[in-house]
């Protein structure tokens, strides 16, 4: 691996496929179009670049680069992953010839070089998700910045069983709702397609399969180069509540100096919740991360994602940016933990002298599903909706009141049912009402 100030920036294009005998996009096509410097690790690449800005989660599966000439395909590996489809790896080297290399010896730069280059990425193998990475641009010129350019749908949920099931499952439904506007049957099983989903570990909320913008994207492309690099052998590990528990591969890691185990909170509407008023359930995101600086080879400008001209930063001796003005647009933010990473960096060179490394688990945030965003609700009082009032079984109504707060409770909707949905029901019409929970087409439908 060869890292040169004078490297290329690249424009890519990452498009998710059907299967690896599949090579097809799929339908609408799951696409991202981005710039960056070629000069990037190839492990780095795959953890701050392209998870984010796919949407997939970072350090939570194995994956694997490869890219075939006439005469050999090249494997570029995931070294020594620990994560529950790990074994993948391995399964897919045994049915596959061609040579095998570690990802973290190797940069962008050195697969794909000129325009119109081609190398593919899969990504979860135990679920195999496949993309395929075409160079649309090659800038001799610029000035190593990594920028989201443009894109479309969102990706899908994680663990879920790879892109011909997403295709099936939700993309065809997606096309027969466009297709069929305002059909209730197709509307109803995209719905549920979609709610299905919303508990996965990147979603956590409304799931839209047309959902994406640039801007939120790049801030999480943002976020993702102001962190530290992942630690492989500590990848996530889930833990349910409820169910028969297996130590995971975290709770016996023996940690490095500078490394920490911690636990992250995630909703779960999986979780029984009898009674009104009674307490959320959560699962458990356990994963192993750094406090310490990325080596420098590693290492990315924290502000705009260049590994060129790194510098550190005077105040905590830890974090790079390439040049005073990445230093001072990033300042705002960096001010408030910059104390904080400099104590981190002093207990890591300590733990480097002997001193013990904590081997208990930091507690982390409690992430709440994101039922409906108040300050942009879909529908407005008045409107004309139909809405779930049993198994199976639909009503329609007029929206009453907008964000109805019951019972310690803000509901995202409260529908006055219509005179023959209250018959149907056996129900007064003064009582004929009913809450939406979600902002979403499975609780609360437009008709």
């Amino acid at each position: 691996m060869k890292v040169t100030n004078n490297s290329p920036d690249l424009v890519l294009r990452i498009a998710l496929l059907r299967g690896d005998d599949d090579l097809r996009e799929l339908r609408p096509s799951i696409w991202r179009r981005f710039r960056c410097n070629s000069a990037i690790n190839l492990d780095v690449f795959q953890d701050k670049i392209l998870q984010p800005i796919m949407g997939w989660t970072r350090n939570y599966h194995t994956y694997y680069f490869y890219s075939s000439s006439r005469d050999k395909k090249r494997y570029y590996r995931q070294d020594m992953p620990l994560s529950a489809d790990g074994s993948g790896l391995h399964d897919s080297y045994r049915a596959r010839k061609g040579e095998r290399l570690d990802a973290n010896n190797f940069t962008i730069g050195d697969i794909l070089k000129h325009k119109g280059d081609v190398c593919y990425y899969a990504y979860d193998l135990g679920d195999h998700w496949y993309h395929k990475i075409t160079v649309e641009q090659v800038d001799e010129e610029g000035n190593g910045s990594c920028l989201v350019l443009d894109g479309a749908m969102r990706c899908p949920d994680e663990d879920g069983e790879g892109g011909q099931t997403y295709q099936e499952q939700v993309l065809d439904l997606f096309l027969m709702k466009q297709y069929n506007p305002g059909h209730p049957n197709c509307e109803r099983k995209y719905a549920l397609s979609c709610y299905e989903r919303v508990n996965n570990m990147n979603v956590g909320g409304v799931f839209e399969a047309d959902d994406f913008s640039v801007e939120i994207t790049h801030k999480a492309l943002q976020d993702a180069l102001k962190s530290r690099n992942s630690v492989r052998q500590g990848s996530k590990s889930i833990n349910y509540a409820g169910r028969f528990h297996f130590r995971s591969m975290i709770e016996i890691y023996s940690l490095q100096p500078g490394q920490r185990k911690i636990r992250h909170y995630h909703q779960d509407i999986r979780g029984k919740q009898a009674e009104p008023g009674s307490q959320p359930v959560f699962f458990n995101v356990l994963e192993v991360v750094n406090i310490k600086p990325d080596e420098e080879k590693l290492a990315l400008c924290t502000a705009c994602g260049t590994p060129h001209g790194l510098k550190k930063c005077s105040g905590c001796s830890s974090l790079r940016y390439c040049s005073k003005d990445c230093q001072k647009s990033d300042w705002k933010r960096h001010k408030k933990e910059c104390k904080r990473i400099k104590m981190d960096l002093e207990d890591y060179h300590k733990e480097l002298q002997g001193s013990k490394v904590p081997t208990g688990f930091v507690e982390g945030d409690r992430k709440w599903l994101k039922r409906y965003d108040p300050n942009n609700m879909r529908f407005e009082k008045g409107t004309k909706v139909e809405c779930p009032i049993g198994d199976k079984v639909y009503g329609t109504g007029t929206i009453i009141k907008v964000l109805h707060e019951y019972e310690d409770c803000v509901h995202a909707y409260q529908v006055q049912l219509d005179r023959k949905t209250a018959d149907r029901m056996r129900c007064p019409y003064s009582q004929a009402q009913v809450w939406a929970d979600w902002d979403c087409d499975f609780f609360i439908r437009k008709i």
